[in-house]
């Protein structure tokens, strides 16, 4: 079964010697899945999943401050744009028998 292919470009960005901002845009290709086949051992289909999935995008930033030599507080917020805009998702997970 194809995988969906991921894109991720991070930042971080030294203001001050004490005051550090960072941020990541992550892509990931789940429209590649499509309709992936259910298949037997022997190779015969069982049925396929209709994932119908659209790409996802996940936005990060953040900043970390040094307050003293022993203590760095950091913060940050992230938001996530799902691969699935309508209707229900339903997970699944794959087991390897051996």
């Amino acid at each position: 079964m194809a995988t969906p292919d991921m894109l991720i470009l991070s930042a971080k960005q030294r203001i001050t010697d004490t005051f550090r901002i960072m941020g990541t845009i992550e892509w990931t290709n789940w429209s590649r899945l499509k309709e992936p086949a259910v298949l037997l051992d022997s190779g015969t289909q069982l049925r396929t999943l209709p994932f119908n999935y659209e790409d996802s995008w996940f936005f990060v930033v953040g900043a970390e401050y040094d307050w003293n030599e022993k203590l760095t507080v950091r913060a940050g917020a992230a938001y996530e744009m799902p691969p699935r805009t309508s209707g229900r998702c339903v997970c699944r997970m794959t087991t390897a028998s051996g």
